[in-house]
């Protein structure tokens, strides 16, 4: 509720250091009786077993509340709350002798690491713990160990503030959606915005959009058949195709209908109030939106660009820059077999494929959809 959210610094909260639950308790009071395989077999049945005291809060047939949801997973689930008392008593029930001695191992707090994916380190295989889990073969992740200890025996206050460290706003990472890419000021209104499929009932923060050099205007023309970027906040590749201005109220047209009856919907649906833009900064924006991202049989990413023509309002188009562009989103070049798939790695057949029964004999021996593999050699 956003107009609650004022004067953190002033709310006297502060939070007492207690015993975490261990990993396996803290498994058994958040995981369904269908996932208990990934509990040890003594565990899993205290969430089934009828005479078990935690089976009353493992009901198998329960409630949704659907409110303002049309579909079930929309809903929210209402099952019982959970005991504290009761958990940790079963839990505690079953022994450490009970475990193996690598569910032993699993159920320790250990050290905290940091993963980082560094393509020149050796590829070595981690073995799965569980065995629902496949290994992670040819794997170049560096894990580094951090010395991180939580300080004891002292109260820590909520301190409502960012890390020093933190990159937010226009300094956020690629990637990351930002409302400060445009100029805009905010505001509580009842602007009956849509909330989950109904209109608000309460006062909604609408943002009133401010004129802005960077966005794009009647003499953007130059820019057609160039990218820009749409879909504000979260900002989407576009090629953009044209550009019409939108003639003034007093020479009312199909166009400035359609405008007006954007500008309302713009409201209701997303919060954004583009009433106060100039009259220079009202165009229409012809765009061709990415529609997905594929990659080719070569291993080569590339962006594809829906066909069919978007009409956008010309405030919330920003221009391109490669620094705003998604980096997990960017075209690639195509990939070495040799690097796809390693020597030695498991694969899965998911067509008909040639066999090569010798150096210089390939024939069409069929290998059924479905069959398991091994990388024994490349040929690029």
């Amino acid at each position: 509720w956003a107009a609650d959210l004022t004067d953190l610094h002033l709310v006297n909260t502060s939070f007492e250091l207690s015993t975490p639950f261990d990993p396996f308790a803290q498994l058994l009071a958040v995981l369904p009786p269908l996932s208990g395989s990934l509990l040890p077999a003594p565990l899993a049945a205290l969430m089934t077993a009828p005479a078990s005291p935690l089976r009353p809060w493992y009901p198998d047939n329960f409630e949704i509340d659907m409110d303002g949801k049309s579909q079930e997973w929309e809903g929210v689930v209402l099952l019982p709350f959970l005991d504290e008392t009761v958990l940790v008593n079963s839990y505690r029930s079953v022994t450490k002798s009970d475990y193996t001695t690598l569910e032993q191992k699993r159920n320790t707090f250990g050290i905290t690491t940091q993963l980082t994916f560094d393509p020149t380190s050796p590829p070595r295989t981690v073995p799965s713990s569980l065995a629902v889990f496949p290994s992670l073969f040819h794997n170049h992740t560096v894990i580094t160990p951090i010395n991180f200890e939580f300080p004891v025996g002292e109260r820590h206050p909520f301190s409502p503030e960012l890390h020093p460290l933190s990159r937010v706003g226009v300094q956020s990472p690629p990637g990351f959606p930002t409302l400060h890419v445009l100029p805009f000021t905010s505001e509580l209104l009842e602007a009956g915005v849509n909330v989950f499929g109904q209109k608000s009932k309460r006062e909604s923060l609408v943002l009133r959009l401010l004129p802005s050099p960077t966005t794009t205007t009647t003499d953007s023309s130059a820019a057609t058949a160039s990218l820009c970027f749409v879909n504000y906040p979260f900002l989407l590749e576009a090629i953009h195709v044209s550009s019409t201005p939108i003639p003034s109220e007093a020479n009312m047209s199909k166009m400035t209908k359609d405008f007006s009856l954007l500008v309302s919907s713009t409201l209701s649906k997303c919060g954004i109030d583009m009433s106060h833009i100039p009259a220079y900064q009202r165009v229409m924006i012809d765009v061709r939106k990415v529609k997905e991202i594929r990659r080719t049989p070569d291993g080569a990413v590339h962006k594809v660009f829906a066909d069919d023509i978007t009409q956008v309002p010309g405030c919330l188009v920003l221009p391109y820059s490669i620094d705003r562009v998604d980096p997990r989103f960017q075209n690639t070049p195509p990939i070495p077999l040799s690097v796809q798939l390693p020597l030695h790695s498991p694969v899965l057949f998911t067509a008909n494929c040639l066999q090569q029964t010798s150096a210089s004999t390939v024939t069409t021996t069929s290998i059924p959809i479905g069959t398991v593999g091994t990388i024994m050699g490349h040929s690029e």
